[in-house]
């Protein structure tokens, strides 16, 4: 096995290329909002967002209110409790997570035929026991 430092080494190198950046870029931040919207079944309030992406209600609030700005999201309140906001994805915000999406699949073709299938799909079972899919599969209120 190699050593710590050769890993660390390595990991900075595939964050810096070009395919892996824009993975991580796609896959955070405002775009991991919008992606959790648009899989979701449900229309979501601010504090399961907070809860399903581990990120504080202070920084929701702020991605919302600029994803808001940008048209991509739309805010209506809850008709039993007026205190609760539910938020779902404009018709621009879904052709925006379709075009991530569409993005993403690029990127993972040129990876595939970079590495080939078989190590693309190794990455992707190593992925699945590292990641801590909890938060995503919590049911909110």
């Amino acid at each position: 096995m190699n050593n710590k430092n050769d890993i660390i080494n390595s990991i900075f190198k595939v964050s810096n290329s070009e395919n892996i950046s824009t993975l991580i870029k796609m896959s955070e931040g405002k775009n991991s909002l919008l992606y959790l919207l648009y899989v979701s079944e449900e229309e979501l309030t601010p504090s399961c967002i907070s809860l399903k992406l581990n990120i504080s209600r202070a920084r929701v609030t702020a991605m919302l209110n600029s994803l808001s700005r940008e048209n991509l999201i739309d805010f209506s309140k809850d008709d039993l409790d007026k205190r609760k906001m539910h938020i779902k994805l404009t018709e621009l915000g879904v052709q925006t997570v379709r075009n991530n999406i569409s993005t993403m699949e690029k990127v993972l073709l040129a990876l595939g035929n970079v590495i080939g299938e078989e190590t693309l799909e190794q990455i992707f079972k190593v992925f699945e026991k590292i990641s801590d899919n909890k938060s995503n599969d919590m049911l909110c209120d």
